[in-house]
């Protein structure tokens, strides 16, 4: 009935969903056939209202008003023509539609649309609008039903099919949407718009060849489609293809020299390529095409980072700030520029104003952790990485770094529960000391045996084997360094450069500067310790200290270059030199220690004092820890060093300075060389 209502005020397409749910309900009325039936003959639909007659035919069709159904279709298709509801529509009578369509007055188009298709029911550009004006209400299935009438009456109508492909995105049936565009460009083979749509929908989908090749299909059709080579970089990019991705990005600043984002995607994709000049570049044409581009500053400081130019990078940081308030990751950015350059306070005050905007930045509290033990703060440390892990309990680096301090603490048992979780080769050559220290030999016999096989190597794991040879009365081939004490070298820079002039003269300038800060040491006694890297907090003056120690480094690398040891032949192809500078006082003294992340340890003497005794302020060497020392002197080296002297040796030694006597500071530069992986 109310199908029936619905076609007595012309509003038959509405009807049609009544008599099909009439129809479900009950097959078995004949009106509710004839109804739908003759609904469908008004809207032209021939073919459906054939196909339901025969249906009905299956059913209960019988008597005369079926044969009447049957003669009235055979006379419509023999003349072509239902009446006066052929009339095409006036295009003066779009006018008024299209205008309210444009002016987004979506409910009155839709009442206009409504009233044309009565007068007008086989005008497929009607069903179109309709089509189009459902999609803006969000009202898809009515959209998308009107435009399959205008495809029923216009079987060739590519603008319907493209419509109905974008409300099919829009219902989230992409791959249906796909169909639509494919059936677009069937029709009508120059539609570039349609390429690029299903380009779009392919990427999304992570066809991601298919949506590249969509994607030029839309430049040979329309070369000046900027959007076009825009969206065929990203693609590239996200397939790796980081060179087609820049030349895609170049295409589309040919075409449009003020596409803001293909400069700063192209920066991106640059970055990633180690380009590290072309980005920067990159991204400050970006911003001269959109100073208030925060993203764009924001990589510009991550690439001022990777070049080593960190004040650079804190001030891009600081004007992504000014563009941006809210973005949390160039704070915390600043604060690990802040923590290598040992200015600790600022560093802590950057993680706290990330996490002030975002409470759930878990590596935020990790680095803020990292940077209260460097204070020698182990209570905040703590409170801060038992944040980290209440945000993310699987946060391996904040369990590692947990785990080291609570291993400088000796609880050693505590510790190796955290290593234990974590499978990455620090993790479980730290778990090998925490057994070492519980003086467990069967699971460190077996651990030591797993990260052998595994193939991990690294200072750790050389200086427990050592260790353990005394401690546990073993004998095993060391995978780092089996004679670590036949790799102690000592070069004398004064013949090397004008030591006084590079380093004698600095260090008391450097030493004596308000914003290098010191750190917590806890094996040094009556001394201060830089914090952060030095080399990253001097500018020139670390430069040419850097430039003498790749020097000295590569005469000691060709000294051993056929060794078997692990460390000489395993030497790393990448790596980085981390470095500060203690000065101790009368009195003062560096207990025995190693350094877990290094892989070649030295020392610059920048000021010996004169020894009161014979090995007063002397480097010493050994293989042992404090619970076997003196068991053997072929475990111990001492080293007679003086102002000038330079000492490497593999990081897996345990290392201490002889406690000395003088008015005069002794003041060293020691630093690791740090594999990158």
């Amino acid at each position: 009935n109310m199908g029936v209502l619905l076609v007595g005020i012309g509003k038959i397409e509405e009807s049609l969903t009544f008599f099909k749910t009439a129809l479900e309900a009950n097959p078995n009325i004949d009106q509710y056939w004839i109804s739908y039936i003759e609904a469908l003959i008004k809207l032209e639909k021939l073919n459906d209202a054939k196909a339901i007659l025969d249906e009905a035919k299956n059913n209960v069709a019988k008597g005369e008003a079926f044969d009447k159904l049957v003669l009235k279709l055979k006379n419509i298709k023999s003349s072509g023509s239902v009446g006066s509801q052929k009339k095409a529509i006036p295009q003066i009578e779009l006018y008024p539609l299209i205008s309210l369509y444009n002016n987004r007055n979506f409910q009155q188009a839709l009442k206009k649309v409504s009233d044309l298709v009565q007068k007008y029911p086989n005008s497929e550009v009607l069903y179109n609008i309709s089509g189009a004006v459902n999609h803006s209400l969000g009202k898809f299935d009515k959209a998308i039903e009107s435009f399959k009438q205008a495809i029923n009456l216009k079987p060739d109508y590519a603008k319907a099919y493209f419509n109905m492909a974008s409300t099919l995105k829009e219902q989230g049936k992409l791959y249906d949407a796909v169909e639509a565009y494919q059936k677009t460009l069937s029709i009508k083979t120059d539609y570039f718009e349609a390429y690029f749509n299903m380009g779009n929908i392919l990427k999304e989908l992570g066809e991601l060849e298919d949506a590249v090749q969509a994607y030029k299909n839309t430049l040979s059709i329309n070369p000046n489609y900027a959007e076009a080579s825009y969206n065929m970089g990203i693609t590239f990019r996200e397939m790796g293809q980081l060179e087609e991705s820049v030349e895609a990005y170049k295409k589309t600043l040919s075409i449009r020299p003020d596409f803001s984002k293909a400069y700063n995607n192209m920066g991106n994709a640059l970055l990633e390529l180690g380009k590290l000049d072309d980005a920067l570049e990159a991204y400050k044409n970006t911003l001269s095409t959109n100073p208030n581009y925060a993203e764009a500053c924001y990589n510009m400081g991550v690439t001022l980072k990777e070049l080593g130019k960190l004040e650079e990078a804190i001030e891009a940081y600081k004007k992504t700030l000014l563009i941006n308030p809210e973005y949390s990751d160039a704070y915390y950015n600043m604060g690990n520029i802040f923590q290598e350059q040992g200015k600790l306070v600022d560093a802590v005050l950057a993680y706290k104003n990330a996490i002030s905007i975002n409470p759930e930045y878990a590596d935020a509290y990790n680095n803020m952790g990292n940077t209260f033990k460097d204070q020698g703060l182990k209570e905040k440390a703590i409170e801060a990485y038992q944040k980290t892990l209440a945000i993310n309990p699987d946060y391996d680096a904040t369990r590692i770094n947990l785990g080291v301090l609570l291993y400088e603490n000796k609880q050693y048992k505590k510790a190796s529960e955290l290593f234990s979780l974590d499978m990455s080769s620090y993790s479980q050559s730290n778990l090998l000391k925490c057994f070492y220290e519980l003086r467990d030999k069967p699971k460190f016999l077996k651990q030591l045996d797993y990260l052998v096989e595994r193939g991990d190597n690294n200072a750790i794991i050389g200086s427990f084997l050592c260790r353990a040879e005394v401690s546990f009365d073993i004998k095993r081939n060391n995978p780092f360094c089996n004679k670590p004490f036949s790799f102690v070298s000592k070069f004398d820079l004064n013949q090397v450069c004008d030591f006084k002039k590079i380093f004698v003269n600095n260090i008391s300038h450097l030493l004596g500067n308000s914003k290098i800060e010191h750190k917590t040491q806890g094996h040094l006694t009556n001394g201060i310790q830089t914090s952060g890297n030095i080399f990253t907090q001097a500018g020139s003056v670390t430069n040419k200290w850097q430039d003498i120690i790749h020097s000295q480094l590569k005469k000691y690398k060709d000294l051993f270059i056929k060794s078997e040891e692990g460390f000489i032949k395993n030497w790393p192809s990448n790596y980085r030199i981390y470095g500060w500078v203690v000065s101790m006082k009368s009195g003062g003294e560096l207990s025995a220690h190693i350094h877990d992340t290094g892989w070649v340890t030295g020392s610059i003497y920048i000021n010996v004092p004169p020894k009161s005794k014979k090995d007063s302020g002397n480097l010493v060497l050994t293989t042992c820890d404090e619970i076997n020392e003196g068991s053997s002197t072929e475990n111990v080296k001492s080293i007679d060093v003086v102002t000038g002297s330079l000492c490497l040796f593999p990081s897996s030694l345990l290392h201490y300075t002889v406690p000395f006597e003088s008015k005069e500071n002794r003041i060293v530069l020691a630093f690791d060389i740090i594999p990158e992986n």
